[in-house]
């Protein structure tokens, strides 16, 4: 591998003003973190509208800039997974929407100067995106989108998460329909695109699996490589050196009982923690798993429940499903 090995310590909290920073997507170029808050803890009628923030990784003291509660569109507004793509002179911030199952988006920002305005709403006409969780967009049109679950009805949602059938899939949205093109997977999540665009990595959070997956020009993927985590994998992150961060679920089942106690207080018997990992896997010039180290982990106290990682410089941003972001950051360890 030939680099340097990372430790994050245990970090500061950074409190954005709408809890559950569940997804981040950085603009390397400008240091510029988008974060996607919601009071996931809230039930969907009950919660306020969520935002993406802009959170400038380069200050010394970060604070959080709101970028879209002014806006007109889209409403309702509940962030789920986000990406930036850069391309042809523009930017452009995908984000899912998961205001219900029969709402779903995708919503196309177009960023400029690290502002956000509202270009396009996609849905699905055909009923494939009823849970979608993270994007990886191909051009300013075109993305990859992972569905979680493949049941629509309840009581199968809970057979397919309890026994973890292998039910979710991911999607491809060619500019005009979408379409499966990976399927019988345990809990699909994150989603990330290799610079080249050639390469499509997704986890399975169930399975404790990362995919590797080569792309041909109608989105069409071929399964390359299965990469065993030994750990719940949620979002995905590409770093400029082209190592993949991964903010992960260490014990899947005890984050399960976490969440239901975080939407329904009166289970106090329940977890009241979460543990949290962050993953830095190391890949090869052709994008081949090269080996992987552990970053940072908590039993829950500092950070309940990881889900994402950006890494910029020293520095280390981790959101978690539905507390806070962690700051931290990065030395060599020995």
């Amino acid at each position: 591998m030939g680099k340097d090995r990372l430790s994050a310590g245990r970090g500061r909290r950074l409190a954005s003003p709408t809890p559950g920073p569940e997804d981040i997507a950085l603009d390397p170029a400008t240091g510029l973190a988008y974060v996607a808050c919601d009071a996931r803890a809230l039930a969907l009628q009950k919660r306020p509208r969520g935002a993406i923030y802009a959170c400038d990784l380069n200050a010394a003291e970060p604070t959080f800039e709101d970028l879209t509660s002014a806006l007109d569109a889209p409403s309702p507004f509940h962030p789920l997974g986000v990406a930036l793509w850069t391309g042809e002179g523009a930017k452009k911030l995908f984000v899912v929407n998961y205001p219900s199952e029969e709402a779903s988006a995708v919503e196309i920002f177009d960023v400029k100067a690290g502002r956000l305005a509202h270009e396009a709403t996609i849905r699905d006409g055909g009923g494939l995106m009823h849970h979608p969780n993270d994007v990886a967009p191909v051009d300013g049109r075109r993305f990859y989108v992972s569905n979680y679950v493949g049941s629509t009805s309840c009581f199968g949602q809970l057979l397919e998460t309890v026994f973890e059938r292998p039910q979710s899939y991911v999607l491809y949205y060619d500019g005009n329909a979408f379409r499966k093109v990976a399927d019988g997977l345990r809990y699909v999540n994150g989603l990330a695109l290799s610079p080249s665009g050639q390469t499509l990595y997704a986890t399975a959070t169930l399975a404790g699996e990362l995919y590797r997956y080569d792309r041909a020009d109608d989105g069409s993927l071929a399964l390359r490589e299965t990469i065993d985590l030994g750990t719940g994998g949620d979002n995905l992150t590409m770093d400029t050196v082209g190592d993949l961060w991964i903010g992960c679920q260490p014990n899947p089942r005890r984050f399960a009982l976490y969440a239901l106690r975080k939407q329904y207080p009166w289970l106090f018997f329940l977890p009241k923690h979460s543990p949290s990992q962050v993953l830095r896997l190391y890949l090869d010039e052709v994008g081949r798993y090269d080996g992987h180290e552990e970053i940072y982990r908590d039993d829950g106290r500092n950070l309940s429940a990881s889900s994402v990682a950006v890494h910029h410089g020293h520095r280390l941003l981790v959101g978690s499903v539905f507390e806070h972001l962690l700051l931290c950051d990065l030395a060599e360890s020995l």
